[in-house]
């Protein structure tokens, strides 16, 4: 069997980051000397626990955005469960799509988070759910979306950031996303009104 170069960066679905570099490994496979060309998801920041007061960051593509907004749930991959699951109710939690280059909010928590909380969300034709790691959410506020440029406040290395935020930064974009309009999101009031939770200060 075919081994990655151990100094080639390792791809674990669901880490703390959101950007794709691609990667090459070299088989060490005796007799063997193909190039292995895969997409490797870069590492910078591991996956830690949600402090007290702070808040994460979850992920979309254009694919999966409609389905977090519609059903209220926000999705990872399996391994990214232990940094999902100390997500406690009333944590404040934001959506990065990743197509678009957008974070939206702001939103809260409705439970904690846990695994398989609406099993029927992005099927994987096998029972279950290819994004296990879940939190449900509600609505505090639903502002225009962030711009990439717009996200001073998060911690950047390498094009990419930190998905685990402080209690700082938590601040900061609330700050922010009170700064814009409010968000007709047609797919979020295809649904009964959202429970719009009273702001914090």
């Amino acid at each position: 069997m075919s081994k990655l170069n151990p100094h080639a960066a390792v791809f674990i679905p669901g880490a703390a980051t959101h950007q794709l570099a691609t990667g090459k490994a070299t088989s060490t496979e005796p007799g063997k000397s193909m190039q292995l060309t895969q997409h490797l998801e870069v590492l910078p920041f591991p996956m830690a626990a949600v402090p007290e007061k702070g808040g994460l960051v979850m992920m979309s593509n254009s694919t999966s955005h409609a389905d977090c907004i519609k059903r209220r749930v926000l999705g990872d991959k399996l391994e990214a469960l232990a940094m999902v699951g100390s997500c406690r109710q009333g944590c404040y939690v934001f959506l990065y799509n990743n197509d678009e280059k957008k974070l939206h909010g702001v939103f809260r928590a409705a439970t904690e988070g846990g695994l398989l909380l609406d099993p029927v969300a992005w099927p994987d034709g096998k029972g279950s759910s290819r994004l296990p790691s879940q939190i449900k959410f509600d609505v505090e506020m639903h502002a225009t979306p962030l711009c990439a440029n717009e996200l001073w406040m998060l911690t950047w290395r390498g094009g990419q950031f930190d998905r685990v935020l402080t209690a700082e930064q938590v601040r900061a974009l609330r700050a922010a996303f009170k700064q814009k309009t409010p968000y007709m999101d047609v797919t979020l009031h295809e649904l009964p009104p959202a429970i719009m939770l009273p702001t914090r200060s």
